[in-house]
């Protein structure tokens, strides 16, 4: 059957008869017909998602600062981050105020970009992919 599909020409296939290697051949145009629409249809979904995604991100980086400021305040009391250059501040606060940031950076990001993920979802009907 594969020796006899090679040998004939996808026209020669479909004009011979309705056998089973006519409908494969037709078969197979259609399939990569619907494929080519959807390489070209599955780019134009990338690009989408990644603008939004990336607006999602710049969002998602100021609502972690102003989330992260926040818990510092209630945390420690002072109104400034220690910054890990600043030497009169101690070790311990630098140490805690950075796992702290990563910690909420990290929830929010995932946070963001899952509501993203699903949103795009729901309104285009097709999963993101990068």
């Amino acid at each position: 059957m594969v020796q006899l599909l090679r040998s004939m020409s996808p026209e020669h296939a479909v004009q011979s008869s309705n056998g089973l290697a006519a409908r494969l051949v037709r078969r197979g145009g259609a399939v990569t017909k619907r494929a080519r629409g959807l390489a070209q249809r599955g780019a134009a979904d990338n690009t989408v998602f990644t603008l939004v995604s990336m607006a999602s991100g710049i969002l998602a980086g100021a609502l972690a600062g102003a989330l992260f400021n926040r818990l510092w305040k209630a945390i420690s009391g002072a109104d400034d981050v220690p910054e890990p250059t600043a030497l009169d501040r101690n070790i311990r606060d630098v140490l805690i105020a950075g796992v702290l940031q990563g910690a909420v950076f990290g929830l929010v990001k995932a946070v963001v970009g899952r509501i993203t993920a699903t949103s795009y979802r729901r309104f285009t009907g097709n999963d993101p992919t990068r």
